[in-house]
């Protein structure tokens, strides 16, 4: 039954569309026909979208229909079409109030297609100064700049993650991402420092089953420094 209303409202927001696109009634319909695709395919929804604009341009809300169709695409995981919009809205809307939201869309959808240097440079940008995002932004850059073998970049992210005084599991993750970096390059004083602080945060450590890797490479440590001496 629900099917068949949403199939019936999209005809009738079609209707309205074709035959009064000039209208001031064309704007419920172009955000009702949006709204419906979540429950139907709106095939043609791009097209009327691009006939609302021609006849309305100077349309405020035509800001918020682009930003909710960049976001479709990238909860619908066609993150290559998002790309093209996220770039598209940022161009239409440099000082648009949803920009850091953009870009962290966008970022994130070029790392989805593994675009590493496109999503880092979107990234940096979004990391300061502080927003909501500053903190999944850090984590993301840490973990980009390793897979790019950029190993100080991603210790200053990481590092930066831990000053910022994030949450719990995000200051436990950027901390045993360092223990790691520190421990491939050999670096035991940094790997002690930070296996004591992980064991620290027992609750979380615990959790995620990190504080025997903890006590083991500070162990390793320990007994490397001792050999040296």
């Amino acid at each position: 039954k629900n099917t068949d209303e949403f199939r019936m409202a999209k005809t009738d927001f079609i209707a309205v569309l074709d035959d009064h696109i000039s209208s001031d009634i064309a704007l419920n319909a172009i955000l009702g026909l949006q709204e419906l695709q979540v429950h139907v395919e709106v095939a043609q929804f791009d097209e009327y979208l691009t006939s609302f604009r021609n006849a309305h341009p100077e349309e405020q809300s035509l800001e918020d229909i682009d930003l909710e169709t960049a976001k479709r695409f990238y909860f619908n995981e066609n993150f290559e079409s998002a790309i093209s919009t996220l770039n598209q809205f940022m161009k239409a809307y440099p000082n648009s109030i949803h920009i850091n939201e953009v870009r962290y869309y966008l970022a994130e959808s070029y790392f989805k297609v593994e675009s590493l240097s496109q999503a880092a440079e979107n990234y940096e940008v979004l990391k300061e100064p502080w927003n909501v995002y500053t903190s999944r932004t850090l984590m993301r850059l840490g973990s980009i700049y390793q897979e790019l073998s950029q190993i100080l970049q991603a210790i200053d992210a990481y590092q930066s993650l831990i000053t910022l005084e994030a949450t719990a599991k995000e200051t436990f993750s950027a901390s045993r991402a360092l223990m790691l970096i520190y421990a491939s390059r050999g670096e035991c004083e940094q790997v002690i420092r930070l296996s004591n602080e992980i064991l620290e945060m027992p609750n979380v450590a615990t959790a995620l089953s990190a504080d025997r890797e903890a006590l083991i490479l500070k162990a390793n440590c320990l007994l490397s420094l001792k050999k040296v001496d």
